[in-house]
């Protein structure tokens, strides 16, 4: 690496460091003034030893310390930045709220989803607090009307948004607390009323307005069907209206990049205008000016889709790359990259936890490392094959960079994707200009018709490409297990063959090896743990009972039946364990039901589980105890309550001897406080699940 054309390279790792190592910190008694005074001193080091020891054999002092400077950057910045929730819920009157819609509303099947940023209101003092919200507004005509930059006041309570703590979940809180929404609350008509629109960001809704404008043109063209959706999706970022099924057909023909506004379609709008303001290069003033027209149009179209996070940072990205290659900087496509992620990161630390972040910027990095060598591998005199070559070969090295990524988050590998994208680039490209030459041209009566069948027709044929992947043998790689530490192999594995396969150097291979044995032995460490697994999970789902075994020889999932009929619910709560554990069939049974099962290790008898040695019992109604006329009780592991049946604790203990109780999530609030309650008064073992998150127990 070399480090002297590259400075923002090593910058933006050390920061990123930082940023990562900030949770660490986060409860410490280290405070931001600390790390202020630690930073001065660090930077005079540096100005001091740069002064007194400017020979070539203490330099390397001045690195260390000016490194040390932007690691502790990173975590100041990450700190400063940690937005925490106003405690709206500690005091104890009536909540009034005024809210301000910040994002398009989102028709849901039964309400209408609205992100607020929420007052409290007093009497006498006005904003008292501010924070964010998740709402749920009853469907009506006035809530469908809804729109950024609205203002609502209302009266409700609003909840802390938790996670359910269940096994291997997604950080749902996390992900809306770094968007700085932490609290929800569902509203009906007569809860709260319209009071003005009044957008605190006028920009902001200045580029909603003009994408709502230009949805509703679109609207009016789209003669196929699912091509409005679609098209919405590619041309101005607003995908909320597709439905799940076409963006499954997306996912797994490898072409989801297309429906987010990103870097191939800010690079569309700047390779063309590029093209047409080449004549500009001649001069000086010719330069700035060209400079000035490619960043004002690139942001032009970032406002127009809606400034979304993701077409925001390919915007910030391009914008590098048009001043680096405007002032003829662009030595190093590297630094330009780093510079860009660097200038993201400082206003918004957070990023680096986003899957968009991660994808986008380890695609284009993959673009400007892999594509060369991988199109150098070939040689074609056909032009038409060698354009279609290195279109194959950008795919490639895009798709061998964000692979790891991607199956770390979605388990999923789409096996087809260097067709696909041979197909649907060139596609996507002449979408993106018809769409844009229909925006600029639609006043013009007669020919807005002519451009918006063309435009409807190119996102149908699309469509429909998509929509064949999925026939096609062998269509994805499914339930791929990529934990963080395999992932960080599978990237030191892809740089080695690098190495080895497009740069020959023959040294890499013992690398290659290390890393495909360290990689094996991995693998056989997981399967080993899978095949001795016995344990079972009590999760945490609201108003329902479920509990899982997974053992040597069987898999049991044990719930209520309106759970196990809810394949969406199911496949949200149990999809990420069973990748995990690489769990492929489960035996279904019916907490309702009287049930007998029984393997090697598992005995499932009525509501009694034998499980290695330990007994559990499930309650769920009086009807289950039984009462011994020689007073012999049941030696009991733990008891799982369930439902609304009423429970007497020392009645319960005539039956059986038990050690500890299990609060199912089914349970009422009101009745697990009385448990619990009771627990306490008896000196009695209790696990409420709803408030404290599911149980594993290994066993």
């Amino acid at each position: 690496m070399q480090w002297s054309i590259r400075p923002f390279v090593r910058i933006v790792i050390f920061y990123i460091i930082g940023i990562l190592s900030a949770r660490f910190f986060d409860d410490s008694d280290i405070g931001i003034a600390f790390l202020i005074f630690i930073c001065c001193l660090l930077l005079i080091s540096v100005f001091v030893i740069a002064k007194w020891y400017s020979s070539y054999k203490y330099s390397w002092l001045a690195g260390v310390f000016f490194c040390s400077v932007i690691f502790i950057s990173g975590i100041f910045n990450q700190q400063l930045n940690h937005k925490q929730p106003y405690s709206f819920l500690e005091i104890n009157k009536a909540k009034l709220f005024v809210g301000e819609v910040v994002d398009d509303p989102v028709q849901t099947a039964k309400s209408i989803r609205v992100e607020l940023m929420v007052e409290e209101y007093d009497i006498n003092e006005f904003g008292l607090s501010r924070s964010g919200a998740l709402v749920y507004l009853e469907k009506s005509s006035d809530s469908q009307e809804l729109k950024y930059g609205d203002k609502i006041v209302f009266d409700g309570r609003l909840k802390l948004i938790k996670n359910a703590v269940n096994p291997e979940e997604f950080d749902y809180a996390g992900f809306l607390a770094r968007k700085e929404i932490f609290y929800t609350c569902y509203l009906r008509n007569n809860q709260w009323k319209y009071l003005v629109h009044s957008p605190t960001n006028t920009l902001m809704a200045f580029a909603k307005s003009l994408r709502q404008n230009l949805l509703r043109k679109l609207e009016t063209i789209s003669v196929f069907d699912n091509t409005f959706e679609v098209s919405s999706a590619i041309l101005l970022g607003y995908d909320i209206l597709m439905d799940s099924e076409t963006e499954n057909n997306f996912v797994r023909a490898g072409a989801m990049h297309i429906l987010c506004v990103s870097g191939l379609h800010v690079g569309v709008i700047f390779m063309i205008l590029s093209f047409l303001l080449n004549f500009m290069k001649t001069s000086l003033i010719g330069k700035l000016s060209r400079i000035i027209l490619l960043i004002v149009s690139v942001w032009f179209y970032a406002l127009i889709a809606g400034l979304s996070p993701s077409v925001i940072r390919a915007s910030v990205m391009i914008s590098f790359f048009i001043i680096g290659e405007g002032f003829s900087r662009l030595k190093d496509s590297y630094n330009t990259l780093a510079a860009s992620a660097f200038v993201m990161l400082w206003i918004e630390p957070a990023l680096i936890y986003s899957v968009g972040f991660q994808l986008s910027y380890a695609a284009v990095f993959g673009i400007i490392s892999l594509h060369r060598p991988i199109y150098t591998l070939f040689y074609f005199k056909n032009k038409y094959a060698d354009y279609f070559w290195s279109i194959m070969s950008v795919s490639f090295a895009a798709q061998i960079a964000t692979f790891p990524i991607a199956t770390h988050y979605f388990h999923f590998f789409p096996t087809y994707f260097w067709m696909v994208n041979l197909l649907i680039i060139p596609l996507s490209f002449a979408i993106i200009i018809s769409g844009f030459v229909f925006f600029i041209l639609s006043w013009i009566p007669y020919l807005d018709i002519i451009l918006g069948y063309i435009l409807s027709f190119l996102v149908f044929v699309l469509n429909t490409l998509v929509e064949w992947v999925k026939l096609l043998p062998y269509n994805g790689l499914d339930n791929i297990d990529m934990p963080w530490f395999k992932l960080m192999l599978v990237y030191l594995l892809i740089i080695s063959l690098f190495q080895l396969v497009l740069l020959k150097r023959i040294k890499s291979f013992k690398y290659v090896l290390s890393m495909v044995i360290i990689l094996l032995a991995f693998n056989l460490m997981v399967d080993y743990n899978n095949l001795n697994r016995n344990n079972l999970t009590i999760f945490n789902v609201n108003n329902h009972d479920v509990i899982e075994i997974l053992g040597r020889d069987d898999n049991i999932l044990i719930a209520d039946s309106s759970f196990l009929k809810d394949d969406k619910m199911r496949s949200f709560i149990l999809n990420a364990l069973h990748i995990k554990f690489g769990i492929d069939e489960l035996t279904d049974i019916d907490i309702s039901l009287f049930n007998f099962h029984q393997s090697s290790s598992t005995l499932v008898d009525g509501s009694f589980i034998a499980l290695n040695g330990k007994r559990y019992f499930m309650y769920n109604s009086s009807d289950s105890l039984h009462f011994s006329e020689t007073n012999h009780k049941i030696d009991i592991d733990a008891v799982i309550i369930m439902g609304n049946s009423p429970l007497n604790i020392h009645k319960l203990a005539k039956c059986m001897d038990f050690k500890k109780i299990i609060i199912s999530s089914s349970v009422p609030y009101w009745r697990a406080q009385n448990i619990l309650k009771d627990c306490n008064g008896a000196g009695i073992e209790c696990y409420n699940i709803k408030t404290v998150g599911a149980l594993q127990e290994n066993i």
